[in-house]
């Protein structure tokens, strides 16, 4: 999996800066773990775990957004 990520990585870090896509990576790693911990040890995620998880989600979504908004604006 990790050997995966890696290359997915290093083909976005083709058209991304390396800040962007390790932030991208620490987002996504926050969600998948606690998702994991969810259905693995079975441990309760409360509302605010939820609601952190949408913001980071929110976050993460908008970054990859403002990537393909710049990369259209570099193109014109």
């Amino acid at each position: 999996m990790l050997l995966l990520f890696l290359g997915v990585a290093a083909e976005a870090m083709k058209g991304m800066s390396v800040g962007i896509v390790h932030a991208l990576w620490a987002g996504l790693a926050i969600v998948t773990v606690t998702l994991m911990s969810s259905v693995i040890y079975r441990q309760h995620l409360d509302l605010t775990t939820w609601i952190g998880m949408a913001l980071v989600s929110i976050g993460v979504r908008k970054l990859i957004c403002l990537k393909n908004m710049t990369m259209t604006w570099v193109r014109v």
